[in-house]
């Protein structure tokens, strides 16, 4: 299969027979996990020409289809030793970053002190190596750059999928912290521009995409329910719903329940009959 043949959507019959094809592993087993991961709500699927996320009562490997990014995010979770992960949007974005840098030239040191704590792991890899992350900043190209910035993508996303390296993925590129991506990078072997790898103070507060997604949900929590801490039954699915149709951009189901595993461990949202369903337990 070529590079431009691969679809935006795909139904868990394609899915599975993608993935055999390019892993080796067997079309069926393939199948049947993904038939079960929507079953379960672990992998969210839409009918045919629509881009709504529904939970069907009877899972048909031939009808219900998965987002690309969501197939890759099932893989990361479920999969994580298969390295493969289906091309997409990101692929296309990621092009223009991997064309390598201009002869002899440097990203504005000021304007990296500048960044949030949390930053795109594209870009980070650019500064490491002394690429200026915007296309438009070069000139001409360095072949050498360009496969120092291939091997180092490369090696980054394989200790992402190996839990080696934390990041979130949003819209199919991944965010990580300036800290964690230096601590990690001092071990990789590849000559780096040392001066951007310091730990500077940040001009502005870190916003990582779980954050994000976290002040969305209280957000909605408080328009639809007025106080986050007594979300009534059935209000937990409701926001979800509600989210994920508004804010496709930034959420899943599953980046919605990793955000909101995030806010009752900070005790920030609760259901209202919480302490009758501890007490039940």
């Amino acid at each position: 299969m070529s590079e431009t043949a691969y679809p935006e959507r795909y139904t868990l019959e394609m899915a599975a027979r993608v993935i055999s094809e390019q892993t080796g592993e067997k079309d069926k087993d393939i199948q049947s996990l993904l038939i079960a991961a929507v079953q379960e709500g672990k992998l969210p699927v839409c009918k045919p020409g629509s881009d709504v996320y529904y939970k069907p009562s009877t899972v048909r490997e031939f009808y219900e289809e998965a987002f690309w990014d969501d197939l890759n995010i099932w893989m990361d979770e479920f999969l994580p030793r298969i390295k493969w992960r289906f091309p997409g949007d990101e692929k296309e974005e990621m092009g223009q970053i991997t064309l390598a840098a201009a002869a002899g030239a440097e990203p504005d040191y000021q304007e990296y002190l500048s960044l949030d704590e949390i930053i795109l792991l594209a870009h980070a890899i650019c500064y490491a190596l002394g690429i200026p992350p915007n296309p438009e900043d070069r000139n001409a190209f360095s072949d050498n750059r360009e496969s120092d910035y291939a091997e180092l993508l490369n090696r980054a996303q394989s200790a992402i999928h190996s839990d080696k390296l934390n990041a979130d993925k949003i819209d199919g590129e991944y965010w990580i912290s300036k800290e964690a991506f230096r601590l990690w990078i001092e071990h990789q072997g590849i000559p780096l521009n040392k001066r951007y790898m310091e730990v500077a103070p940040m001009n502005s507060k870190p916003h990582s995409p779980v954050k994000k997604r976290a002040n969305a949900i209280v957000k909605a929590a408080k328009e639809l329910f007025e106080d986050p801490m007594k979300i009534p039954d059935g209000g937990k699915s409701e926001l979800r719903e509600l989210l994920c149709r508004k804010q496709k951009n930034l959420f899943t189901q599953s980046t919605f329940d990793a955000a909101w595993k995030y806010l009752r461990k900070k005790n920030f949202v609760q259901m209202e009959n919480h302490k009758d369903y501890i007490t039940s337990k």
